[in-house]
């Protein structure tokens, strides 16, 4: 597992600013898997590098995620 500085580390409000959503729609996506965290005692932390696999439907880390069904 790679280590990331603390620094860049967001906490579930960052992310929930960042993509313009109510912090339960994120720790919906956390529960549901769609969005690698990690638990930093009893709070939740999420690396700028899993937003971009999210968003960018998961290249890098070979997951796909979907928030509906795709275009055809």
């Amino acid at each position: 597992m790679k280590s990331v500085p603390s620094e860049r580390i967001l906490s579930v409000r960052q992310v929930a600013a960042r993509f313009g959503v109510s912090t339960s729609t994120i720790y919906n996506l956390c529960q549901e898997g769609r969005l690698p965290h990690v638990r930093v005692s009893n709070a939740i932390r999420v690396a700028p590098e899993a937003l971009e696999d999210l968003v960018g439907g998961g290249a890098r880390s070979g997951v796909t995620y979907s928030a509906g069904p795709r275009p055809r």
